[in-house]
């Protein structure tokens, strides 16, 4: 069995990122600090020694100037007992001058036979300088023939200029200056013990502080945790509290408490259609049970069960009508379905639809009026007709109104705003159509308003004429309580027309009757086709 890789939590990965980021930079910080004090103290080091031998060899060079060669009557004035004398007090006066580091001055002769010695204390043996046991490393070339270089001699370390001394341009000997790098070393390690406990104390410090901040971070993130936790069907109304500015952590508790209210939205709803679906089929069931129960009490003749298998027939019906308006109803609120965007003549879909509903019209005698008003020639003009289900519309007019829609959602749509206008238009009654294609700033929209001359709709009805199941006014065509319809249809309309990123609305005009206002967005497709 394959095991499944451990993963850490994310307080855990951050404070893990932020101490191993911090423990790297500081480590990188220690590297580039130690090795710039060694370079540091090392140039100290060389510095000073070139600076001492320059002066040493000044001084030596200045006492065999030509007025004391051949003083003595010597040729070598290695052999001068002035030069002994003046050397002796010159090493003299040296020991007891303070310098910045401890130094061994060895002077040879040009045969390389040592002259003179100071400073023995370094323990510096002149043969370690010719000892086949030395070490020489770091060798460094200077101006004027001389070389610094390190030398490793019995288990000590030592730094070492050395340069030539010269008279009338003949070298007469050489001048070798040392330091003892054991001070130096020592330096540095401590340097680097007291660099390792600062990084030390550093990495607590920074390892503490990353805890309390990515604790404290992410406090809310776990109290949101809990709270999304408790929250079941009882206490949907349950939210989580907003911390104050606009960060990331106040944008999320945002974002989840509109997830949680289109939830508790959708739950509520599922709610009410379940009730609301268990009382629809309700009534139809128990009408169906009693005409059975009633027929089956005694023998009755063919025709009596004929009547009730009819009115079974009429119930099975009904039930079967609203079972896929549900189902209809489900697909857009569930956004199953996806539009299918086309082109769309909307004067002429809407002389389509009332032609096909034309039996209805006939059977009450219902008249038509339309009113299309759009701009053109920079100026407001209108086509009027009336007394017709088909008037004549010029072509121009037509062309103004051709909009992006799923067509057949939209003719749903139409249809069950004309099937409700029917229901509340009177005999021989009149429906208006109103088509208006207008410009505001930089919106363009259509409007599309279906009015009817029936009685207009209560106040306490409008906010719930969208409401699924919710039937207002009773119809004025005359259908008795069961034959009535499910009151999903305006639930339906609005639905297709949100999907289409428009709006709807209900509303009772000045002169009378109820109406129903359709507004869509101008597509970008038809934005390009301007008016005139």
């Amino acid at each position: 069995m394959r095991r499944k890789p451990l993963r850490l939590s994310i307080k855990t990965n951050l404070i893990v990122f932020f101490t191993a980021f911090n423990t790297g930079l500081l480590l990188l910080l220690y590297l580039v600090g130690a090795n710039w004090y060694n370079e540091n103290q090392r140039g100290q080091m060389d510095a000073f020694l070139h600076t001492e031998t320059s002066g040493i060899v000044s001084a030596i060079s200045t006492f065999m100037g030509h007025e004391y060669i051949g003083a003595s009557g010597l040729a070598d004035p290695f052999q001068d007992p002035d030069f002994s004398r003046y050397l002796a007090a010159f090493l003299s006066q040296r020991l007891n001058s303070p310098a910045m580091y401890n130094t061994t001055l060895m002077i040879a002769d040009a045969n390389d036979r040592l002259i003179s010695v100071s400073n023995r204390a370094l323990n510096l043996d002149p043969r370690s300088l010719t000892d086949n046991r030395a070490r020489i490393h770091d060798r460094k070339r200077l101006e004027n023939g001389a070389e610094l270089f390190s030398v490793e001699y019995d288990r000590l370390d030592y730094r070492v200029l050395q340069t030539s001394l010269k008279l009338e341009g003949r070298v007469i000997a050489s001048v070798r200056l040392a330091c003892l790098l054991d001070p130096l070393i020592k330096s540095s390690v401590e340097f680097m013990l007291l660099t390792c406990l600062f990084i030390l104390f550093s990495l607590i410090i920074n390892t503490a502080s990353g805890i309390f901040l990515v604790t404290r971070i992410l406090s809310p993130i776990r109290d949101m945790n809990t709270v999304m936790n408790s929250i079941t069907e009882k206490n949907l109304n349950s939210r989580l509290e907003l911390l104050p500015g606009n960060d990331e952590v106040s944008t999320l508790a945002g974002t989840f408490n509109h997830t949680l209210d289109r939830i508790e939205k959708a739950y509520r709803s599922q709610e009410q259609l379940v009730s609301d679906l268990s009382h629809q089929l309700r009534t139809p069931l128990t009408s169906m049970r009693g005409a059975v129960e009633l027929g089956m009490q005694k023998a009755r003749s063919v025709e009596d069960y004929q009547a009730i298998l009819e009115d079974n027939l009429v119930g099975i019906d009904r039930i079967t009508g609203l079972v896929n308006t549900m189902l209809t109803l489900a697909k857009l609120d569930g956004h199953i379905e996806s539009l299918r965007y086309e082109s769309c003549d909307l004067v002429k879909l809407l002389e389509e639809t009332i032609g096909e509903l034309a039996p209805l019209w006939e059977e009450k005698a219902i008249g038509f009026k339309y009113r299309y008003r759009f701009y053109r020639n920079h100026r407001i003009e209108e086509f009027e007709a009336e007394n017709t289900i088909a008037p004549v519309v010029p072509s121009f007019v037509t062309d103004l109104f051709i909009i992006e829609v799923d067509t057949l959602r939209f003719k749903q749509a139409i249809i069950n705003l004309l099937d409700n206008a029917y229901k509340h238009t009177p005999r021989e009654g009149l429906i208006s159509i109103e088509l208006y294609r207008e410009v505001t700033g930089e919106a363009r929209f259509f409007r599309f308003v279906i009015a009817n001359s029936g009685i207009p709709i209560p106040a306490a009805d409008l906010p719930q004429l969208f409401t699924p199941f919710y039937q207002g006014v009773r119809p004025l065509d005359g259908t008795e309580e069961g034959a009535r319809g499910f009151g999903l249809g305006l639930s339906i309309c609005r639905r297709i027309i949100e999907m289409h990123k428009g709006k709807i609305r209900a509303f009772n005009p000045v002169s009378g009757g109820a109406a129903f206002e359709i507004i869509l967005p101008v597509k970008q497709t038809d934005a390009a086709t301007e008016l005139a």
